[in-house]
């Protein structure tokens, strides 16, 4: 008997924040200059995962880049947080079109975030009778 689908979903925020920590040193550039290694870390979280789990579908879940629900019912969500680096920004911007120009289903919802996404996958392919394997750092 052969085993239900299985549904791989990343949050992306979460792990472009680690690739570019952990990657800072490297500060690989494309041919215009621009910051990547960030970019070239999630590739290869996903691409591992990939490989080793053999999901039948791929997600990659993004926060909403202009506004949040959570900070409209709670204005102080996150704001301890500092601001993030402009090169890291960047990448996180480019990161959903470079996803989707691969071919890989990526889901930006308004008003959302990346957590929000892989929850409601995962309870959506659930219901499908798929199984989930939710990535983040």
């Amino acid at each position: 008997m052969s085993s239900p689908p299985l549904l791989l979903a990343l949050d992306g925020n979460s792990l472009l924040h680690r690739a570019y920590h952990a990657g800072s040193s490297d500060g690989l550039l494309d041919g215009a200059g621009r910051p990547v290694w960030a970019l070239k870390g999630l590739i290869g979280y996903l691409a591992r995962a990939a490989a080793q789990l053999r999901p039948d579908a791929v997600l990659v879940g993004f926060d909403c880049p202009d506004h949040s629900t959570r900070k409209v019912d709670y204005p102080q969500y996150k704001a301890h947080r500092p601001e993030k680096p402009a090169d890291l920004a960047e990448q996180i911007a480019g990161a959903p079109a470079l996803l989707r120009a691969a071919g890989i289903c990526t889901v930006v919802p308004p008003g959302y975030e990346a957590d929000d996404v892989l929850a409601s996958s995962a309870a959506a392919a659930r219901a499908l009778g798929w199984r989930s394997v939710l990535m983040t750092s």
